[in-house]
């Protein structure tokens, strides 16, 4: 974990880009004369910035640390204290001490205080240092004048932290550092200092992406539970503005062609109207690797992240890009490897004579205790009508009209008739009889 990391910046470290595109970037002091609202992040965008932040941090990063104990004489160095080990080799299993120290000393640049947490024994040994990002804290005093902090933390950048949401820290369980300010609590960072200049910081525009591929029961219950909780995870968060759930119901993830939400996801990222994506997997995204490829790619040249919430895959990552092809190969061969399974157990039904077919928004049939087709005899009278009318000349609007018109509602319980629903019911194997024949021929010849 290196200081670019922490601060969300990728890229070689030697060769900075000023670069101000992308909505979930803004520029260092608020708003500039171009009308750019800005941030932390975008100011390690830009060359001076950078430039400045890294040679500074990692000149305090390579200084030696060494641990001193007061003696008769003085003090003395020691090196069998614990807090050597922690603060001259490994602060934390993550960490070594320089990147620990260049991060602190980063934070205290661009934020005006650096933060971390301390990990304790049950004898109060200090067993690690973790750092905490800066614009998530909060200082305050209790009724009794003691310090303590509050960390709002709604994404995974801390291991130690179990809940989402405001976490309460202990003056004795933070290392605070503060900078420059008015106060010995709280340091104040180049973007607060110019706050009276007018500086807005803008939330970042978060979106969500769910989808399930089939509209069994089981499955609509996922896809509501998905929709429910990006929408809850998203509007909690106070530096996240919503920008929208979109969701694709009953749909495949092996192309794009029939995901309308999908494709109006991208087109909203390419417009600019949202910075960040979430969805609750790679197969949720798609399973097909060169569809998840394209679509993160084109994402990341307007420096839009995904956030694949299962495999924990962000993927403006430096290692983002390996990782989404093998878990989308994966995804992509689960899915071949369920539709032979499928093929083959409906083949097997098939030569048992039993047949598979969905009577969900199947108009004229339901199914008995049995799990036989049985016909809907109100429903049958509508089938029928459509047929005979459509054999009289009637065109599929007039059919629909006809329909509306009689308050008739569709499969689906929807008053709309759709040329389209009329035709399918129509071009409807199991409706005209030929079913059996049909997939029959399908699967063996």
């Amino acid at each position: 974990m290196k200081l670019s990391s922490i601060l969300g910046i990728r890229g070689a470290r030697d060769k900075p880009k000023d670069s101000y595109g992308g909505s979930a970037y803004s520029f260092l002091f608020g708003r500039s004369t171009s009308g750019k609202a800005v941030n932390e992040r975008t100011a390690m965008q830009t060359t001076a910035v950078y430039s400045c932040v890294r040679i500074l941090a990692e000149a305090v990063a390579s200084l030696p640390i060494h641990v001193y104990r007061y003696a008769d004489n003085g003090k003395e160095r020691i090196y069998d204290h614990p807090l050597y080990h922690l603060l001259h080799d490994e602060p934390n299993p993550e960490m070594t001490s320089f990147v620990f120290r260049e991060t602190l000393m980063g934070h205290l640049l661009i934020f005006g205080n650096a933060y971390a947490q301390i990990i304790r024994d049950g004898n109060g040994r200090v067993l690690s240092l973790y750092p905490l990002l800066p614009d998530k804290m909060e200082v305050d005093r209790d009724e009794h004048g003691r310090l303590y902090y509050i960390y709002n933390r709604y994404s995974d950048e801390n291991p130690n932290f179990k809940d989402y949401g405001r976490v309460y820290l202990r003056e004795q369980d933070v290392l605070h550092i503060p900078g420059l300010g008015f106060d010995v609590h709280i340091g104040v960072s180049s973007r607060t200092g110019a706050a009276v200049s007018g500086a807005v910081r803008e939330k970042l525009k978060v979106a969500a992406y769910c989808r399930v591929s089939t509209d069994d029961e089981e499955q609509l219950t996922s896809y509501e539970a998905q929709v429910s909780h990006y929408t809850s995870h998203i509007q909690q968060n106070p530096e996240w503005e919503f920008a929208g759930i979109y969701a694709d119901e009953a749909t495949s993830g092996v192309t794009t062609r029939k995901r309308t939400d999908f494709n109006r996801l991208i087109e909203d990222c390419m417009a600019g109207k949202i910075d960040y994506v979430i969805t609750k997997s790679v197969s949720r995204f798609a399973r097909n690797t060169l569809d998840t490829l394209n679509y993160t790619r084109q994402l990341k040249e307007k420096n839009i992240p995904v956030f694949f919430e299962k495999e924990n895959i962000i993927s403006t990552d430096s290692k983002g890009e390996l990782m989404l092809t093998i878990m989308a190969s994966i995804a992509q061969e689960e899915s071949r490897s369920t539709s032979q399974n499928v093929k083959m157990g409906i083949a097997f039904r098939f030569q048992k004579g039993q047949m598979q077919i969905n009577h969900n928004r199947f108009m004229g049939y339901t199914k008995d205790e049995n799990k036989k087709l049985v016909i809907v005899p109100e429903e049958a009278e509508i089938i029928k009508r459509i047929y005979r009318e459509y054999l009289e000349g009637a065109s599929l609007l007039q059919i629909g009209r006809g329909l509306e018109a009689d308050g008739i509602l569709t499969a689906a319980n929807k008053p709309r008739w759709r040329p389209e629903s009329v035709k399918k019911i129509l071009q409807n194997d199991s409706v005209v009889g030929g079913i059996t024949c049909v997939i029959l021929y399908k699967w063996y010849n």
